[in-house]
């Protein structure tokens, strides 16, 4: 599908209500407009190669159109998408602050923006009292506004609330039924609250419409995972790393491994990762396999490195299954007390 087909198909299934408060906060440019939407969509393909498009496009929206405010709440929001997958933490993450600060500038009423806030804050300042009131800000701004129900779910997960988290989830998913992203999502959320039969159901309806959607398979390999399907797992894991080979469906692979029996092969395949220092590779992705592998004090070696560089998945330590054979170590008791949870 070409970038001019993707912008024209968002656009056509917006709602009206969707569409007004877009067009609001818009620009008069059709081609500033159509980057913006191209740059929307490839950030939530979870693709190295969706990332660079997401970003050039954002950054060609913004050349086009200096004063599009939206555009800066995009750029701010793929820089997050692409942090810990294409991009460390403390590099990604400053200019999503940049960009988020400057679409205040252009436009204090943004609702976008205040996503982006509380984006920045609960997934690298791990500031929940502030992620909190950006996206209620957010929410009164823009009630029907999908990624904010979306995030402010992600969030309430972090925080312990599954229950809320997958009700603003199932929320967003009916304000875009499209969004494999908000599917995905919404599949995990099950998945941290246990709820495993309907968190694979979900995982393979958002595959049923969007076949080449990565994370997808990745929540399905994590969900078979807790249901002791090993074999079927480390399937849905080969599955995500063919169609995606980077450092986090590579973990996911090694992980599978260990839990299928496979366990030197799973450190084998750390190993080469681990050999490719141009690739930022998470600490806690890192730290799951080591404790799949039963190598717990290296668990919590890549957990503290985890904390350093402020990797995003730590942040749902609290509730994610993945860290389940380390909850007895004081260490982590320990480790979300830093974390504020």
């Amino acid at each position: 599908m070409s970038g001019s087909t993707v912008a024209a198909s968002l656009v056509r299934h917006l709602s009206g209500e969707q569409q007004s408060p877009l067009a609001k906060r818009s620009t008069g440019n059709a081609a500033a407009y159509a980057d913006y939407l191209r740059g929307r969509y490839y950030a939530t393909r979870y693709t190295e190669d969706g990332f660079q498009k997401a970003l050039t496009y954002l950054e060609n929206a913004i050349d086009t159109d200096p004063a599009f405010a939206l555009a800066y709440s995009g750029l701010a929001d793929a820089y997050y998408d692409a942090s810990n997958l294409i991009l460390p933490p403390n590099q990604a993450m400053p200019r999503a602050k940049a960009a988020a600060r400057k679409a205040l500038v252009l436009d204090s009423a943004l609702a976008e923006y205040h996503v982006s806030l509380g984006l920045i804050a609960s997934k690298y300042d791990w500031n929940w009292s502030e992620a909190e009131k950006e996206f209620r800000t957010t929410l009164s701004l823009a009630p029907n506004l999908a990624t904010a129900h979306q995030w402010y779910g992600l969030y309430r997960a972090q925080i312990g609330d599954t229950t809320r988290a997958i009700a603003e989830l199932h929320r967003a998913q009916g304000l875009d039924p499209l969004s494999a992203d908000i599917g995905s999502y919404l599949s995990t959320a099950l998945y941290w609250a246990r709820r495993y039969d309907e968190a694979l159901r979900q995982a393979q309806r958002t595959i049923y419409f969007d076949p080449a959607y990565v994370p997808a398979y990745i929540a399905t390999c994590w969900i078979l995972e807790a249901q002791a399907k090993a074999s079927e797992a480390l399937a849905a894991c080969r599955q995500a790393h063919d169609k995606e080979a980077s450092p986090w469906t590579t973990l996911a692979l090694a992980r599978a491994e260990a839990l299928a029996g496979q366990r030197a092969a799973a450190s084998e395949t750390v190993q080469d990762l681990l050999k490719s220092p141009s690739q930022f590779i998470s600490g806690y992705d890192l730290a799951v396999v080591y404790a799949s592998l039963g190598r717990v004090d290296e668990a919590f070696a890549a957990l503290n490195d985890a904390f350093q560089s402020r990797a995003e998945w730590l942040g749902y330590l609290k509730i994610d299954p993945q860290a389940d054979s380390l909850r007895s170590d004081p260490r982590f008791g320990a480790l979300l007390q830093r974390l504020g949870l």
